[in-house]
């Protein structure tokens, strides 16, 4: 038999991304102003700090009397845990923040036809686009590591209970003694 199992997540995604394409494509015009309102909202980059420097806060707190491991170090470990966490918060949130304002621009851009890139090309735009994603998807990527080494309990091993050895001939020998 085989030992593989299905990946539920995985599943899940697929599905909700088969559920999500046509009612994308149905309703573009709605969902290409929704997502515009959403993008153009300051409320937005508040959230996103605030949830950014609430997480390195956290983490700080968790970590802060653990010794250094590679794997509760934010950005380096050349610097204190507190600073380490700070700058990481700051670092991520000016990338995060920065890459959707310029994705901002070029969403509204390509899909309204505004103009904010003035003197770039198509293929400008394209690299630019290529390049946002993959800095978005890197600062998303390191927070995510972050929020599993905070909220995830360390896998210990397992715990096994041996009855106890029987201690009778101790118990003798120390009467006798």
């Amino acid at each position: 038999m085989n030992d593989r199992k299905l990946d539920k997540r995985i599943i899940g995604l697929l599905i909700l991304t088969l559920i999500a394409c046509p009612i994308i494509y149905y309703n573009e015009q709605q969902f290409t102003l929704v997502l515009k309102e959403i993008l153009e909202s300051p409320l937005l980059k508040y959230i996103i700090w605030m949830v950014i420097f609430s997480l390195y806060i956290i983490h700080y707190w968790k970590f802060r009397r653990a010794e250094s491991s590679k794997s509760n170090i934010v950005l380096s470990t050349a610097l204190p845990p507190f600073m380490d966490n700070f700058f990481g918060a700051v670092t991520y949130g000016i990338i995060i923040t920065s890459t959707l304002t310029l994705m901002k621009g070029l969403y509204i851009q390509l899909a309204f036809g505004e103009t904010h890139f003035k003197d770039f090309s198509e293929f400008d735009i394209f690299s630019l686009a290529i390049a946002l994603f993959f800095l978005l998807w890197y600062s998303l990527t390191r927070i995510a590591e972050d929020i599993q080494e905070i909220f995830w309990l360390e896998n210990t091993g397992k715990v096994e209970l041996k009855p106890p050895k029987d201690n009778s001939k101790r118990k003798t020998e120390l009467k006798e003694g």
